[in-house]
């Protein structure tokens, strides 16, 4: 799909008088495996992003987001986030815990859930069920985002269906008026977001993954 290493090349000669350098290529992952993603998600039915608007303090937070957001995700085939630098987000998880999204220098998975999306409820088990013993290369982060919280929508609330699944990573609140979601341009759930070394977007993807695919992408991903 929103969305390689190459050997170094030598260096060029400085661009002719008067014209301006051509703008890197942002780094993406391979075709092939892009391919792949498409057919697979294009089999999952995604869930269409309306944000809550009723929620409770103890289960939103109140993050703060620095940088540029990035447009909205539609599909791979339009996608214009590619190569573009993500925004930093300080927050904290269920528990008060201090959770970060920086550009660090490492890789990141940053992955979107609403607790009462149908396709969230069967992706986020699979996640936690698969990264204990997933073996992520060092190095690599991943972080889940809670957002579109709304306390009169099912499988509220959100802080217990993620202790109830036994989420084993870091997690971040979104606050009420979904914020870092929409920081990240999100569209749908549940909303993944891959990250370079260079904290820039090597792919953006919605709906439901199966933990083959994130394997392969993840790895994809830290060879970058």
């Amino acid at each position: 799909m929103s969305p390689t290493t190459t050997a170094k090349r030598p260096a060029r000669p400085s661009p002719a008088a008067g014209r301006k350098p051509a703008a890197p290529t942002p780094r993406r992952l391979p075709i092939a495996l892009i391919a792949g993603v498409v057919l697979a998600v294009g089999l999952v039915a995604v869930i269409v992003v309306t944000m809550g608007s009723a929620s409770e303090a103890a289960e939103v937070g109140s993050p703060m987001v620095a940088g540029e957001a990035l447009p909205p995700f539609e599909s791979i085939e339009s996608e214009t986030g590619l190569g573009l630098t993500i925004p930093e987000v300080t927050g904290a998880d269920f528990a008060g815990t201090p959770v970060s999204i920086t550009r660090d220098g490492r890789p990141k998975v940053i992955v979107f859930f609403a607790h009462w999306c149908s396709v969230c409820r069967q992706e986020m088990p699979l996640i936690a069920d698969w990264l204990p013993g997933a073996g992520l290369p060092a190095g690599l982060d991943l972080v889940a985002v809670s957002t579109g919280v709304n306390e009169n929508q099912v499988n509220y609330p959100p802080s217990e269906w993620f202790a109830a699944e036994g989420w084993p990573a870091p997690l971040i609140m979104d606050d009420e008026a979904g914020s870092v979601a929409r920081a990240f341009g999100l569209t749908a759930y549940p909303y993944f977001v891959f990250v370079d070394a260079e904290g820039k977007v090597a792919l953006r993807l919605i709906g439901g993954l199966s933990t083959a695919t994130l394997q392969s992408v993840i790895a994809e991903l830290a060879r970058t």
